[in-house]
């Protein structure tokens, strides 16, 4: 028998966590007002079919006090149930059985018939929004007039593929993932009861890698039994179970935001030999950029309510004294914008590495941009206050040709590249699309690169720049650029308004 099939919970006490929906249901059966449908939805493996079985045990045990909701366990009825060959507790798999005929033939007509040994006849659908249309159709119209003696248990792990009108017949329970805490003392009880010892990291990891489930850390757990020792250290998981991916992860962030390139792109190359999957590790990373962000709002008090160990917390808060809260938006919008690409690139692994590229070489080389510019600001600051009001007015009385101002952003561009490339790889991505007396403004690709050019000490060291060469006193904008599909569809728009004038209507959009 498989391990989580001996410690399956043979009463509600033993359930982990769920604490509000137990709480519910055994007041309802202790006070005899059970409903007649229920729909349970939630993550894999956190209890919803062991819930199931329990209030199929409770409200059919033999022995069980008015008053009570805990089943006995041993009555034939409790150990019927227990298991699995109660001939009133129906079990479907709706995986295995989408059609309506299947419906009609294991449900409906069985509904019908009294139950042989118990109060109630228990109908267990499990995955229930894996049934037909059809099916469903068929489903709904027993339980709107339901046998008294019947009673449905819906269980899925995909809640919004089921209809409407058959969840509005039950009453519905949201069940959760199972915390660390709860999980970690929950695995080291089995292992005592297994007369097995193992290493608190181990437990750490195999809590991490199981993502909340309790039937998947149940079976990390035997996996590692299977190496036949009865002590499981780092040493013997490490064969068995690989470096869970947060650890990996946060590895990467370290690498990322201590501004190392080569061991950055080393990690993601790594990950690219495991096949791993794009989406879900730029997904993840993101998670964790966003934990970031959090800290930066929130302070260094941050108590960060996720499921990641007292390491991986500890590790995240230091990383979060690296970077600003401006460096961290602006790599959280560019892993964000990046991620779209990644279906588009013939390389899945190409988006993540620009994103990391573009990020560490613009924060870097930025630094080295403003650090110059200060120093200017310092050395005019020597001037005297007659001398500077005087230049003041002057730059910004001067009338500055266009021509004269393009030729001033062509040589701005080439000193900005000679301080911070990567300042210049923005730039010469910048479109110049208006001129305006002193006014000069430029579209580039991204929100991202739009806020980096408009940081104030960035905007103001260009500026600074540009003023210089048109000895003239120029402002700049930053617009982003319109995408392809909004300028092709502009056009067509403003056909379509004249057109509709003239017949005297107008475009509704």
């Amino acid at each position: 028998m498989a391990l989580y099939h001996r410690h399956r919970p043979q009463n509600f006490s033993s359930v982990v966590c769920q604490e509000h929906i137990i709480k519910t249901i055994t007041q309802q059966i202790a006070q005899h007002i059970v409903s007649h449908a229920y729909l349970f939805s939630g993550p894999r493996g956190v209890g919803k079919t062991t819930i199931a079985r329990l209030l199929a045990k409770a409200i059919n045990c033999q022995t069980r006090k008015s008053d009570e909701f805990e089943p006995c366990n041993v009555c034939a009825s409790c150990l019927d149930i227990g298991a699995a060959r109660a001939i009133d507790v129906i079990e479907i798999d709706a995986a295995s059985h989408t059609g309506v005929d299947n419906v009609r033939e294991n449900i409906i007509e069985n509904a019908h018939f009294k139950p042989t040994h118990s109060p109630y006849k228990v109908f267990i659908i499990d995955e229930v929004h894996m049934l037909s249309t059809s099916a469903f159709n068929a489903l709904l119209k027993i339980m709107e007039e339901p046998p008294l003696h019947v009673i449905f248990v819906l269980a899925t792990t995909e809640r919004h593929k089921v209809p409407e009108t058959v969840a509005s017949r039950c009453q519905q329970f949201q069940f959760t993932r199972v915390s660390q805490k709860l999980l970690k003392s929950y695995i080291d009880v089995i292992a005592k009861k297994e007369k097995m010892t193992i290493a608190n990291e181990v437990s750490d990891r195999i809590v991490q890698k199981s993502d909340g489930c309790a039937r998947e850390a149940i079976n990390l757990l035997e996996q590692l039994m299977s190496a036949g020792s009865k002590t499981i250290s780092v040493d013997v998981a490490s064969l068995i179970l690989p470096i869970p991916a947060q650890e990996k992860l946060l590895g990467l962030l370290e690498l990322i935001v201590s501004r190392d390139i080569g061991g950055s792109l080393k990690v993601v190359n790594a990950l690219r030999d495991e096949d791993g999957d794009w989406l879900y590790i730029v997904d993840a990373l993101i998670s964790l950029v966003r934990l970031l962000m959090i800290e930066h709002i929130q302070g260094a008090t941050l108590n960060l309510s996720v499921d990641m160990s007292n390491e991986g917390k500890k590790k995240l808060l230091q990383l979060g004294k690296l970077v600003t809260t401006q460096n961290v938006l602006q790599l959280l919008d560019l892993l964000l914008e990046k991620r779209r690409l990644i279906s588009l690139s013939p390389l899945p692994q190409l988006p993540l590495e620009m994103a990391i590229i573009e990020w560490i070489v613009g924060s870097v080389n930025l630094e080295k941009t403003v650090q110059n510019e200060e120093e200017l600001v310092q050395e005019k600051s020597k001037l005297s206050l007659g001398q500077r009001v005087k230049e003041l007015v002057t730059r910004e009385e001067k009338v500055v040709l266009e021509d004269t101002l393009r030729s001033a952003w062509q040589k701005t561009v080439a000193e900005c590249g000679q301080q911070a490339p990567a300042i210049t790889f923005v730039l010469n991505m910048a479109e110049i699309i208006s001129i305006e007396k002193q006014t000069l403004t430029i579209a580039v690709p991204y929100t991202f690169h739009r806020d980096k050019l408009l940081e104030p000490k960035c905007r103001r060291s260009l500026e600074n720049i540009l003023s210089r060469h048109c000895d003239a006193k120029i402002h700049i904008e930053v617009a982003v650029k319109k995408s392809q599909s909004d300028v092709g569809v502009a056009p067509v728009l403003n056909e379509l308004a004249d057109l509709a004038s003239a017949l005297g209507g107008e475009v509704v959009t």
